[in-house]
């Protein structure tokens, strides 16, 4: 998918700039499916109880770190975007 995107955009002539942007918008909608999508074994496994604590721990230490990421690249998104606006881009 993300190699779609860039081949496409260069083909189109796009700026470096706005395929960065789509690259980075694609890994955190990736990201973000694949956290969605843990859930319903997250909640099996504490729903297991004792037997699932393990299971629990390191699902929701993946789904945390998933977070943590998307939210990392948001953050570095709006700083690129500020960048390019303070340039007059």
């Amino acid at each position: 998918m993300l190699a779609a995107l860039i081949w496409l955009g260069t083909a189109a002539g796009w700026p470096s700039s706005v395929l960065s942007l789509g690259v980075v918008a694609s890994a955190m909608v990736i990201l973000e499916a694949v956290s969605l999508a843990m859930v319903p074994r997250i909640n099996a496994a504490r729903d297991a109880g004792e037997t699932g604590q393990a299971a629990f721990s390191r699902l929701h230490r993946i789904s945390v770190l998933l977070t943590l990421a998307i939210l990392v690249l948001g953050i570095g998104v709006l700083g690129f975007i500020a960048a390019l606006a303070a340039q007059g881009v």
